[in-house]
């Protein structure tokens, strides 16, 4: 076994939130999980669903300051949610170090707070309709010591949105992505997974297959696209529906 999942402790039982959600997962760092979580509540939010945003941990965030950087994870997702509670309610845990998370702690002389992961993200089903909880990095990426973004999700049991570059090599990704998810985390199941275009190709043929060879790999599991700093899903996605 080459991961350990708190998900398998002898006895341990998932704790199902009480409001309908999505997990933001990503097939690796810097993928546009963030921008994705954002266009999906500004679509919410647009047809008048009170929504929730938690980023439980996030790193490269200096939080010395009162205030988090406006540029930063937790204030885009607070904006984009229209600014329901405040951004430390949304991520509640920041490391100035740009590295997995559980490192960054460790260069503070601290640690990531476990409790806290899942304390943060059950707070707001009593303050809102719909919550999105993104996740950091890939599917197995470390959260602390002994968590991954995996065993969150399966604490949680929602469905995953899974965020792919659109670029060479996203048909393997996805399919090693959508494996790990389906091996690890068979209480999630996938809502859709979101091809972005997180830069200009340099060549069109670069990604033109992408969308044709994952259509046919994985006919059942909606499948969007997103253009490079795209607004708009395609196509349309009904994430209502798709939420539990």
């Amino acid at each position: 076994m080459l991961y350990w999942s708190v998900s398998r402790r002898e006895g341990f039982r998932g704790r199902p939130l009480s409001v309908p959600g999505l997990f933001i997962a990503g097939t690796d760092t810097e993928v546009g999980k963030t921008h994705v979580a954002c266009l999906i509540a500004r679509q919410l939010l647009q047809r008048g669903i009170a929504v929730g945003a938690c980023k439980p941990v996030a790193t490269g965030i200096d939080a010395s300051s009162e205030d988090l950087p406006p540029e930063s994870d937790p204030v885009r997702l607070w904006e984009a949610i229209g600014r329901r509670a405040e951004p430390r309610r949304i991520t509640p845990q920041c490391f100035r170090l740009p590295a997995a998370p559980p490192v960054a702690a460790a260069a503070q002389g601290s640690e990531v707070n476990e409790p806290l992961l899942l304390q943060a993200v059950l707070w707001w089903q009593r303050h809102c309709e719909f919550l999105l909880v993104e996740g950091v990095g890939g599917w197995f990426s470390p959260l602390s010591q002994q968590m991954t973004v995996a065993d969150l999700a399966v604490l949680l049991g929602l469905p995953v949105v899974l965020v792919v570059p659109d670029r060479l090599g996203a048909v393997s990704q996805t399919l090693n992505a959508l494996h790990a998810i389906a091996r690890y985390g068979p209480g999630c199941p996938v809502a859709a997974v979101v091809l972005n275009r997180i830069a200009p190709s340099r060549a069109e043929t670069e990604t033109a297959d992408n969308y044709c060879q994952l259509r046919a790999w994985c006919p059942r599991i909606p499948l969007l696209r997103l253009e490079h700093h795209g607004q708009e899903f395609s196509p349309a996605a009904d994430w209502l529906a798709w939420g539990r």
